[in-house]
C-alpha cells in the first residue's frame, strides 16, 4: 500500500490506489495521455536521431541503448539528422525551439511545447506506427521523455516494440526523488553504483 500522504495525494487515479485499476503505463501518471492502438517495432534498423552528436550525450543515449539491448535484445543506432538512414525507422528527439530539423519533423502542437507546459522540464511524446517524436521543452523535458518512452516498451513473443500513444507532461514538484532502501538491495546483491542508473531516471 501507499503510507504517503502527499504521494497518494499526487495519484489522480483513486482506483489505482484501491489496487482496482490497471496498471498505468508510464508511472509517475501523465498530465495527458491518450492510447492510439498502433504499435512502432524496434528492430536493428531503428535509428534515434538528434539534432547533432552533443545531445547524444545530454540526453544519455548510450545508457538507454544498452538498457534497451539488455532487457528486449534489440540494439538500436544513433544518428544525427547528418548521418541518419532516412528510409529506416526513426525516432526523433530535441527541443524545437532551438533545434531547426528537429522542428520540421514536429506536430504544430508539438512546434509549441515551450509554451504547451508550464516546466522546461515538461515534454510532449507521441508514438505511431510510423514514426516516434519526443519533444522537450528544454534539455530535461527531453530526457524525461525518454524515460516514458522506455516504461512504454512492450514484447509480443520476440518482437519488442512501443504501445501508441500520444502524452503531453511535466513534473508536479520542482525536486525529483526516490525512496533507496538499501538494505532491501543488499539481500539482492546489488550494489549502489548498480543503482545508480535506476536513480538517475
Amino acid at each position: 500500500g501507499i503510507d504517503d500522504v502527499k504521494i497518494a495525494s499526487l495519484i489522480k487515479d483513486k482506483a489505482l490506489l484501491a489496487g482496482k485499476a490497471e496498471k498505468p503505463l508510464i508511472v509517475p501518471q501523465p498530465k495527458e495521455l491518450a492510447r492510439n492502438g498502433k504499435k512502432f517495432l524496434l528492430t536493428p534498423d531503428t535509428q534515434i536521431v538528434v539534432e547533432n552528436s552533443d545531445k547524444i550525450e545530454l540526453y544519455c543515449l548510450p545508457e538507454l541503448v544498452d538498457d534497451i539491448d539488455d532487457y528486449f535484445d534489440v540494439r538500436l543506432k544513433l544518428a544525427t539528422f547528418d548521418t541518419m538512414d532516412k528510409t529506416a525507422p526513426a525516432v526523433y528527439i530535441g527541443e524545437p525551439h532551438t533545434d531547426k530539423r528537429f522542428k520540421a519533423v514536429c506536430s504544430s502542437a508539438m512546434k509549441k511545447v515551450k509554451d504547451a507546459v508550464p516546466s522546461e522540464e515538461g515534454y510532449m511524446l507521441e508514438v505511431t506506427d510510423k514514426r516516434i517524436v519526443i519533444a522537450g521543452a528544454g534539455p530535461k523535458g527531453a530526457f524525461y521523455g525518454l524515460q516514458s518512452l522506455y516504461q512504454l516498451i512492450a514484447e509480443e513473443g520476440n518482437q519488442a516494440f512501443v504501445r501508441g500513444v500520444t502524452v503531453k507532461d511535466w513534473p508536479e514538484m520542482q525536486i525529483r526523488g526516490l525512496h533507496v532502501f538499501l538494505r532491501a538491495a543488499a539481500r539482492m546483491g546489488e550494489t549502489r553504483e548498480e543503482q545508480v542508473p535506476l536513480a538517475k531516471r
